[in-house]
């Protein structure tokens, strides 16, 4: 009865040998775990933080282009209603020229009717 005993003491503090290594191991485990939780989150905010630096890069950057830009827009218009000026300018010397050659048309028809003596 001894030895049954002794063999169950054996056993019982065998047993509770694993179930503290088991304890152990799932506290080492739960340890690994929650430090590369914050090392994930770590990178996640310095992830983050580069991102928002890029955006905020982005959009100075968009916003000196835009500003470029609507210095040569308005640079253009202005060429552009130069152009159209000059343009209308062009388009009513022409009709003056067709009156004026029309004029002169008249007025050598007249002329050479009085020179035909009609």
């Amino acid at each position: 009865m001894r030895e049954i005993a002794v063999v169950l003491i054996s056993q019982g503090v065998i047993l509770i040998g694993y179930i503290l290594t088991f304890i152990t191991q799932r506290r080492k485990d739960r340890n690994e775990h929650d430090r590369r939780l914050e090392e994930i989150r770590d990178d996640f905010a310095k992830q983050t933080s580069e991102i928002r630096i890029s955006i905020k890069d982005m959009q100075s950057a968009y916003e000196q282009m835009m500003k470029i830009f609507e210095v040569k827009l308005d640079t253009l218009s202005e060429r552009v209603e130069r152009h159209n000026k000059v343009v209308e300018r062009t388009y009513e010397l022409e009709k003056a020229v067709e009156v004026l050659k029309n004029r002169n048309a008249v007025s050598e028809h007249r002329l050479a009717d009085l020179e035909s003596g009609r």
